[in-house]
């Protein structure tokens, strides 16, 4: 209810029409697009973004839904999400070196040294210097 609620606000605030399932939202931390589709997605980017709609999320949800375009889930082994490493992670599927990208999103503890320190070691132990 919540994702067709932010769906149909987004679509009124840059004036698009829904082609498709008003539920399906996406969150645009980790985003990957086809050449075509970023071409259509990104023509009309607004020179603000409303916090009410969740910035960029909005706008790309609104132009996603009104060209129709489809919505792939990668799975969390393309977007580990920081808050499995704090607030969420009874919900943790992997760990973090399992995992292809990390969205350092606001749910990973720390803030400046701390969360450098935790991405500067996960990058160590991607390239093989833990593993």
């Amino acid at each position: 209810e919540e994702n067709e609620a932010l769906v149909a606000m987004s679509c009124l605030k840059y004036d698009a029409s829904p082609l498709d399932d008003a539920r399906a939202w996406f969150n645009s931390g980790v985003l990957l697009l086809s050449a075509p589709h970023a071409a259509t997605l990104l023509t009309k980017i607004p020179p603000a973004m409303d916090f009410v709609v969740l910035w960029d999320q909005g706008f790309l949800n609104a132009m996603r839904h009104s060209f129709g375009h489809p919505l792939h889930n990668l799975g969390y082994a393309f977007n580990w999400l920081g808050s499995f490493n704090g607030s969420n992670a009874e919900r943790r599927p992997m760990n973090a070196t399992d995992a292809y990208m990390v969205h350092a999103t606001t749910g990973l503890p720390g803030y400046g040294k701390d969360r450098t320190e935790f991405l500067g070691w996960l990058d160590g132990a991607w390239r093989g210097g833990l593993l």
